[in-house]
């Protein structure tokens, strides 16, 4: 999991993530859903800052973290869209 984070992969981490830590966890943790959010963020704009390659490359990867984010805030991620915490984030793949 280690590796898969590092490297930006976020598929490969979050499978290795909904194998490790059990759906019961993920859905009434409070401080898993937080934790499982900001990696979200994380992966979501790990392209701007982390990336190597061609510029095209980087925007390219960008814009699907960005679509992937989306999508997890449109279903699984909404849980905590009334939280001033995380509220500012929603906006993150419109900007």
């Amino acid at each position: 999991m280690g590796q898969a984070f590092n490297t930006g992969k976020r598929e490969s981490f979050f499978t290795l993530w909904h194998r490790s830590v059990p759906m019961s966890v993920r859905q009434t943790d409070l401080i898993c859903m937080k934790l499982e959010f900001y990696l979200h963020i994380y992966f979501a704009v790990y392209p701007s800052f982390m990336a190597q390659g061609p510029p095209s490359q980087i925007e390219k990867d960008l814009r699907r973290e960005l679509n992937a984010f989306k999508e997890f805030l449109d279903s699984a991620g909404s849980y905590l869209s009334k939280t001033s915490e995380f509220l500012q984030y929603y906006a993150l793949p419109y900007v």
